[in-house]
C-alpha cells in the first residue's frame, strides 16, 4: 500500500465529511432537533453502505463506465441542490415559510449524499 496514497485519500474524506457534518450543524442549530442529525446520516449511509459493501467490485469494470455513471449521478445531486436553492431563494422574496423545514432538511440530505460520493474518485 502506497502511504502517500493512503493519507491523500484520508484527507479528502475529512474534509468531505465534514463539509457534510458542517451543513448539518447549521440546520441543527435553527430547528434544534434531531431531524438534520437523521437526514444527514441517511444521505451518508445511501452513499457509503453501497461504496464499502459492492465497491470492492468496481475494479472490475472498465474506468470510463465507472467516470461515466459517477459524472451522471454527481449531475443529478447537484442539480437537485441547485433546485432546492433557487426554491428557497424564491420562497424567501414572497415571504412563504410553510414548507421551509422539509426544503431545508432536503438540502441538509442532498449535502450529505453528495459529499461522500466525491470520496471514491480520490
Amino acid at each position: 500500500m502506497d502511504l502517500g496514497i493512503f493519507f491523500a485519500a484520508f484527507g479528502i474524506s475529512l474534509l468531505e465529511l465534514s463539509e457534510a457534518g458542517a451543513v448539518t450543524a447549521i440546520y441543527q442549530g435553527i430547528y434544534r432537533g434531531f431531524k438534520p442529525v437523521l437526514y444527514a446520516i441517511a444521505g451518508v449511509l445511501l452513499v457509503l453502505v453501497p461504496t464499502f459493501t459492492v465497491g470492492r467490485y468496481i475494479v472490475y469494470l472498465p474506468l470510463d463506465y465507472v467516470l461515466a455513471a459517477s459524472s451522471v449521478i454527481l449531475f443529478y445531486f447537484g442539480y437537485r441542490l441547485l433546485r432546492s436553492a433557487r426554491r428557497a431563494f424564491k420562497r424567501a422574496g414572497k415571504g412563504k415559510g410553510g414548507e421551509e423545514e422539509r426544503g431545508d432538511l432536503a438540502v441538509v440530505f442532498t449535502v450529505s449524499a453528495i459529499e461522500p460520493l466525491r470520496l471514491p474518485s480520490c
